[in-house]
Parts: C-alpha cells; structure tokens; sequence
C-alpha cells in the first residue's frame, strides 16, 4: 500500500474522504467560522464607509474639531452639533443618531484615545480650548485603550487563523492534483 502524502492525513480531515473523492472535505466548523469572519467583515466595512463619509461631512463643517491629530473633545459638544444641526432645513440634517454614532467611534479611536493625557486640552467645535481631561476621563480613555489592544489582539489572531487554514487548505489541493496526476499517468 502506497503511503499518501502528510498533508492529507491531519486530524482535521479523513483521509479517506480526501482520497476517494479526490476532492478538498473543509471541516465544517471552520468554514462555518470562516464565513462568519466574511460576513462581519462586510457589515465592518459598510460601518467604516458610513464613518469615513459622517467624519468627512463633521470634518467640513468643523475643520479645526476633527482633524487628522484628534484631540479631547468639550463634554457636551454632541448637543452643540444637534442643535446646530436643527438649524438647518431637515433634508440637509445629520441625524441625531449619526452624530452619536460618530462620536462614539471618534471617541473610541486608537489616536484619539492616545491623546487623553492628563491636563490635555478639551476643544470645541472651533479649536478652541475649553477645558483640561481630569484624572477620571484619563482612566477611562486607559480602559478603552486596553480593551482596544485586546481587540487588536485577538483581530490579529483570527487574522492568523484563516490564514493558516487557507494555507492548509491550497497544501491539501496541491496534494489532491498529484493524487489526481498520479492516477491519470497510471492509466
């Protein structure tokens, strides 16, 4: 009996399966994992493209607020932008809830949340400073910081994991068409 090649006989797949088909048998979990990650992907992006377009519309109307080097905001400078907002007529409005919505990512960015020090400067929506972080929003940014690594961390390693599975799976296809080159040059 010929032995078949180390690819094909992981503990992920049966071999047999693999051999008598002559065909990639993906394990189930995983590619229900890895379509999953597809879906999220997409859904992360459409939110990235409608947080891309909001900064873009916040960005011309306040240039010296959101800038490129964010800086700590005014507390209360969602209000301001709402009733701002409602000054205008209502097909040209940013919704109240996109304003939060923004706010929230702004505020939850790496860069931005870099640049809560203690005794930083709060700005308005002119660039103007009106106030310094106190101990207590320094310690929140932290936490939101730490979780931000660790939700890097563990992107980073989904990262890996798909990538390694489809590394196993094109090894695995690459072994296949020997397999199937090997019976046909037998023939």
């Amino acid at each position: 009996m010929s032995k078949k090649p180390d690819i094909l006989n992981s503990d992920d797949e049966p071999t047999t399966e693999l051999a008598k088909n002559n065909k990639i048998v993906k394990p189930k979990l995983i590619t229900e994992e890895l379509e999953l990650k597809k879906q999220e992907q997409l859904v992360i992006a459409k939110k990235v493209k409608q947080y891309r377009t909001q900064i873009q519309a916040l960005g011309a109307l306040y240039p010296k607020c959101f800038t490129a080097n964010p800086k700590p905001l005014a507390i209360g400078l969602d209000k301001e932008i709402i009733a701002n907002e409602e000054l205008k007529p209502e097909v040209e409005r940013i919704s109240k809830t996109s304003i939060k919505k923004f706010l929230g990512v702004y505020t939850s960015k790496y860069k931005y949340l870099q640049s809560c020090t203690l005794g930083a400067a709060r700005i308005d929506l002119e660039g103007n400073e009106v106030g310094v972080l106190d101990q207590e929003a320094v310690d929140f940014a932290k936490e939101k910081l730490a979780n931000c690594k660790a939700w890097q961390n563990k992107c980073n390693a989904w990262k890996q994991a798909i990538s390694k599975v489809k590394n196993q799976n094109n090894a695995r296809e690459k072994a296949i068409n020997k397999v199937k080159l090997k019976t046909k040059e037998t023939k």
